[in-house]
């Protein structure tokens, strides 16, 4: 289900990729991801560097997205804020146009985070708001999308909703996405609008809680809740379609460069377009 989230360009949002290539090569830097190239080639031609700057606790304080290519030039930054004791209080989204939104989150007696309110930073935006449930093992299984059911009212009803399901290393396998069936669509009933796959190789995903669902990186929910990295995404979405990626990796396991082979649509004569991303670690 598409929410507002921190992502690259949407050929990335629904992707099947190949298994991993074994190539192994000597780590470079540390553990902690400092940067992302993303270039595209082919049908179209781009480059986007994601910047992720830490404090001295090794906490994330910026997400920091360049965009250029043909026509476009486009830069957004996403802040996290901390409290005195490191637990992460709210989370600002950038645009080019200037900072769009801060959400302030609430937590449950668990440490937990089970609120993001959205508080516009720019006259005449509105924004939605989230809730999350967790299972026992403390994992996110739930997350819901609410929004104001009437004009000027302070009343929220959902709108949308994902639940997770999770294998026994600790990845998300499946994200069954649900929505409204009332007109205007607020609140239940709610209908089954599609179910993404995942499957995932053994080396270490550097995304992993890296922030939070709302505010993921680079391709959203799955990549932050899982300890591996995606080798493989399907759906029942009507728009999805098969994508192919292979990876290189450090000795210490972490990515050194992943590629997506995006073969466009019928329309646009199957052309291809090739994402690379390397990894730079600190």
């Amino acid at each position: 289900m598409k929410k507002p989230k921190h992502l690259l360009p949407a050929v990335l949002l629904v992707i099947l990729i190949h298994p991993a290539c074994k190539k192994s090569l000597p780590a470079a830097g540390g553990n902690t991801l400092e940067k992302t190239v993303v270039t595209a080639s082919g049908t179209s031609s781009s480059t986007q560097t994601d910047l992720f700057v830490y404090n001295n606790q090794n906490q994330l304080v910026e997400s920091i997205v360049s965009s250029t290519g043909t026509g476009l030039t486009a830069s957004d930054t996403v802040s996290f804020q901390y409290d005195a004791s490191g637990r992460l209080t709210s989370f600002i989204q950038g645009s080019p146009i200037g900072p769009l939104c801060r959400y302030d989150l609430g937590y449950n007696s668990s440490g937990q985070i089970v609120t993001a309110t959205a508080v516009p930073l720019l006259p005449d935006y509105s924004f939605q708001n989230f809730s999350y449930g967790y299972n026992a093992e403390g994992q996110l299984t739930s997350d819901s999308v609410l929004e104001q059911a009437l004009v000027a009212s302070p009343i929220l009803a959902v709108v949308q909703y994902d639940v997770y399901t999770y294998d026994e290393n600790g990845n998300v396998i499946a994200d069954t996405g649900y929505i409204s069936s009332n007109t205007p669509p607020f609140g239940p009933p709610f209908a089954a609008a599609g179910v993404t796959h995942y499957q995932y190789d053994t080396h270490v995903n550097p995304y992993y809680n890296m922030g939070i669902p709302l505010a993921a990186p680079v391709l959203g929910y799955a990549q932050v809740l899982s300890k591996n990295n995606v080798v493989s995404v399907s759906s029942t979405y009507s728009s999805a379609r098969p994508y192919g990626f292979s990876y290189s990796y450090y000795s210490n396991a972490r990515p050194r460069t992943q590629v997506l082979v995006a073969t466009g649509t019928s329309g646009a004569g199957g052309a291809q377009t090739t994402y690379t991303t390397e990894y730079f670690y600190q």
